[in-house]
Parts: C-alpha cells; structure tokens; sequence
C-alpha cells in the first residue's frame, strides 16, 4: 500500500462533498495519492430530458452548473494530491459508478456517509464493484492514530490483517494496530455435559483463544509483537454493534476490514461489513476486496 494511484470520490452536490475532500487529502499526507475524480451523478434523466426537449442546451447546462459548483466546494481542499478532476454524468448511480470503475479504472471508491443516513449506494457499490471502498462519515476526524481491524478468523480476514499490517509499518510506529475477534457462545442443550453453564463457557473461550492464537501466528508471524489482539464474547449476534462500541471505548479512528459474506445468513441479513458501515458516526471504514491491493509499483 505504498501509494493510491486514482480514487474515484462521490460525490452528492451537498455540505458532505467537503468533508470527504478534506478527509482524502489528509490521507494524501500519510499516503501518496496520485489522482481524484469527484465524481456525482444527476439521477433524474427524466428532468434532464425535458429541459434537453426545451432547448438544446438546458439539460447540458444544468449539468455544467452542478460539476461547476462541486469544483468550486471541493477541489481547493486538495493540497497534497497533484490531479484533481471533476465529472457529472446523467443515469442511474449504481450504473454509472460501475461504467466508470470499469473505464477509469480507480484503485479505491470514496464515498461520504450522512449522519442519519444508512448508505445505500455504498451498500450497492459494495455488493456490486469489485473496488475497495472507502466510507468516510459526516462527523470523520482527520487523524490516524489507531486502526482497528475485525476478523473472522478465516483466511480472506487474514488477508485483510496482512494489509493492515503493511499500512501500520508505513505510517510509522506511532500508529496503533488491534486485531478484533468478536465470538457467541451457541445456546446448547449440551451445557449437562459440562455440568455447569459456566465450564461450558469456559470451554468455548479456551477453544476461541486457541484458534485466534493460531490465526495470529499464521498471519502475522513475526508481526505479531507490532499487533494488540483483543477477544471478545457477543452477549447479542451482532458484531458490528461489538465492534464499533470497542473503537469508540478504545479511541480507533481508522476501521479495515473484509467485504466478504462467510454465511448465508449474513448474505440474508446484511454483512457485518454493511452493518458497521450504516452505524459508524464518526470512524471511517475502509473496505478492502479479496485479491484487490492498492498499486505498489
């Protein structure tokens, strides 16, 4: 992750455009970013054809006022990243953003999140674009002292740890690095086999730790030393409530994680990926992609 070749930043003709700009310049200042695309897209081509109907240059001149305005609210925020641009297209946004990934070829979509609302064009680009994405809140602070990254034990949240990693050795050794693990213990009528309800408990925690202890060794090997890993038992299914109290609790203003569903259910429900997503107020959320790394050349 040694430097961001192009980010293609959405953006939605409000007060959120800034925010985002401000936050991926900062980035720019830990990590070299070559070039940004502020990318919005007029999801009314029923207006935009009746003012086109009207007079040959109404629809292309309600577009031009709106790149316009975008430009002049966003790109001055801008000091560390040498090419900045900025298009509006007309069409469906989930359409247009996948046409453009594909042409352009971004290396990570950027998109702002509102304080009350739930992301649902990020939830799409997530299912939908093979790109990392970059999910950055209304309320983000523009620091990065201490990454949190969830996992499942599996080997693509291995991955994911690897990166982290990688990105901690290069922002320097004043970052933090967490490795989150959030378990349940399963309601089981085999609780009489251990006697107690409390040995049952204890057994799936001696068990959990074993198997996360081995994640660690496997993932990060001699990294290990650089990684707090953190273990912790879900009272209620649902990690990513777990995972964003502990960021807050603990002061993580940088979450990385996996975009990979592990269970039908979690396909059924919503990912914990998604969940966190929504619920996030302040952290920003990088999604990385299996087989999807940033540029290192």
């Amino acid at each position: 992750m040694k430097k961001i070749n192009k980010i293609l930043a959405g953006m939605s003709a409000t007060g959120l455009d800034a925010g985002v700009a401000a936050y991926l310049n900062f980035l720019a200042s830990k990590i070299p970013i070559k070039e940004v695309l502020n990318f919005h897209v007029f999801p009314s081509e029923y207006l935009f054809s009746a003012l086109s109907r009207q007079s040959p240059v109404e629809g292309p001149k309600i577009i031009h006022t709106i790149q316009k305005a975008i430009a002049e609210n966003v790109e001055k925020q801008y000091k560390y990243i040498p090419n900045v641009g900025t298009g509006v297209v007309v069409g469906t946004p989930l359409q247009e953003f996948k046409k453009t990934a594909k042409t352009w070829n971004p290396d990570l979509i950027a998109l702002g999140k509102p304080e009350k609302g739930h992301g649902t064009l990020a939830k799409n680009i997530l299912r939908h674009i093979d790109r990392n994405v970059l999910i950055v809140p209304e309320k983000a602070t523009r620091q990065l002292s201490h990454i949190l990254v969830p996992v499942d034990l599996s080997e693509y949240s291995g991955e994911v740890l690897q990166r982290a990693i990688a990105l901690k050795k290069q922002l320097g050794e004043d970052v933090a690095l967490t490795c989150y693990h959030a378990y349940n213990v399963p309601l089981l009528p085999a609780y009489s086999v251990f006697e107690t309800e409390a040995r049952f408990h204890q057994f799936m925690l001696n068990e959990v730790k074993e198997a996360f202890d081995k994640f660690i060794n496997k993932y990060a090997g001699e990294e290990r030393i650089e990684v707090k890993t953190v273990l912790e038992e879900e009272m209620v299914d649902r990690p990513s409530r777990y995972i964003l109290n502990y960021a807050k609790k603990h002061g993580a203003d940088f979450l990385l994680m996996g975009a990979q569903s592990h269970s039908w259910a979690e396909k059924f429900l919503g990912s914990t990926t998604e969940r966190t997503i929504n619920h996030t107020e302040a952290i920003p959320v990088l999604v990385m992609k299996k087989n999807r790394d940033y540029n290192d050349n």
